[in-house]
């Protein structure tokens, strides 16, 4: 693998954003073969279990999110322990038929279980909370008056609390 270097960085950037994007589609068709191959066999979950402890090994897909997307779309579901303790996809209740749904979205777009959020600063939220209670007061968007006293007078106090 060539080093990375300042000339090649936007460009080794984009290649690494079209893989993954690649990866990620690529998973979503293996998935839907997966979940048709089981609809299609008589519940017979082994091509899930295969991709589903694939994405496992490979520690770069959002496992949890894969998991409970596949349960969305299979009722009577779970991803657990197996006989021969491996992990793999099994029906709960023996003898009641698995439920088949087509996805309404990909399995990236389901749900934001892994994905990466903004630290949170509560000072900042605190004053910016301030801000806009001193603005609704100002603007008359505080209809109740013992709300409006009750908010100024907590205002007052967290004011002196922050300087």
């Amino acid at each position: 693998m060539a080093a990375i270097t300042q000339a090649n960085f936007k460009q080794r950037l984009a290649a690494f954003t079209r893989s993954a994007k690649s990866q990620r589609d690529t998973l979503q068709s293996l998935l839907m073969f997966a979940i048709d191959h089981a609809a299609n066999n008589q519940d017979e979950f082994t091509c899930l279990t295969q991709v589903m402890n694939a994405t496992v090994e490979v520690k770069s897909f959002r496992t949890e999110t894969i998991k409970d997307y596949v349960k969305d779309l299979v009722t009577n579901l779970e991803y657990a322990k197996l006989k021969d303790n491996t992990y793999g996809f099994r029906k709960v209740k023996k003898g009641v038929p698995c439920e088949y749904k087509a996805p309404e979205c990909p399995w990236y777009n389901f749900n934001n279980k892994g994905e990466v959020k903004p630290d949170v600063h509560p000072m900042v939220q605190l004053k910016s909370w301030v801000t806009r209670a001193k603005k609704a007061l100002s603007e008359g968007k505080v209809q109740d008056s013992q709300e409006a006293e009750a908010t100024e007078k907590a205002l007052q106090e967290i004011t002196k609390l922050l300087a």
